[in-house]
């Protein structure tokens, strides 16, 4: 970074997140940890890879939580090949801007929070917003145009699709979480969990001027309108969204949720 003496904490040594997660993954469980620095990823994912070939699993669902720095190819391509989930948070990209200028430089600093580029290796990616309160029109908006608040564009190439970010806030929370069978999208069989949001923006016209613009309607869970929201009361950090065809002639556009408790929510 730009102090070219400090390169982060290491908070377990690989060692010991080996034996923890040699235990751990023998019992069943599913493995989420918070690797920020490339070093730290690279660590994981070796961590993972090793238990993985001493007693393989074919669901298990394990997963990065940050992925701040971008690493090289080579472990993008072991994330994918054993089939690691990665948690992000796009939000990170608009209001992390003066953290990550502190602690890093160059092309580091562009890719910081990187997504394209998992998507390209075949990564399933998860989005959220790690408890703060930014909800997810905002990570879309960021995770789409990269830009941080203090207005610079930080590697374009790393933005991701509309309909990418909505499904990592949707589909890919849900898969991460086990849950995939009844939310994340709206389907027969699945809860009735959706919002009803003022604009479509999969058809903004000018998404990086327009998208801050979009507001919550209504949400629905368990088919029951739980709130009808006014631009003054809307929550946005407990739901995601992905787009469902209602009929070719609707003027509101139906949005399925992945409800995660929270004080602002109800159980």
């Amino acid at each position: 970074g730009n102090n070219s003496t400090y390169y982060g904490v290491v908070k377990v040594p690989e060692s010991m997140l080996y034996r923890i997660s040699k235990t751990a993954h023998d019992l069943g469980w599913q493995l989420g940890f918070h690797a920020i620095g490339d070093a730290a990823i690279i660590e994981t994912v070796n961590v993972f890879e090793r238990v993985l070939r001493e007693n393989p699993r074919s669901d298990h669902r394990h997963y990065i939580t940050h992925f701040g720095v971008l690493p090289p190819d080579s472990i993008l391509e072991k994330i994918a090949d054993l089939g690691i989930v990665v948690s992000q948070q796009p939000n990170f990209t608009y209001f992390n801007v003066a953290y990550q200028v502190a602690g890093l430089e160059g092309r580091r600093l562009a890719t910081n929070n990187p997504s394209k580029s998992l998507l390209r290796h075949g990564i399933r990616m998860s989005y959220g917003s790690d408890d703060l309160p930014h909800g997810p029109l905002l990570g879309i908006w960021s995770a789409v145009t990269r830009r941080g608040i203090d207005g610079k564009v930080y590697a374009a190439e790393e933005g991701v699709t509309v309909e990418e970010a909505i499904k990592a806030y949707t589909m890919g929370s849900a898969y991460q979480n086990f849950d995939e069978e009844r939310v994340g999208s709206v389907e027969p069989g699945k809860a009735a969990d959706f919002v009803v949001l003022s604009d479509d923006i999969l058809n903004l016209v000018d998404w990086a001027s327009f998208a801050p613009h979009v507001r919550y309607r209504e949400s629905v869970r368990r088919g029951y309108v739980i709130l009808d929201v006014t631009p003054e009361r809307a929550v946005a950090s407990w739901y995601h969204f992905e787009r469902i065809d209602i009929d070719e002639g609707s003027s509101s556009f139906l949005w399925s949720v992945c409800v995660r408790k929270g004080p602002s929510h109800p159980d």
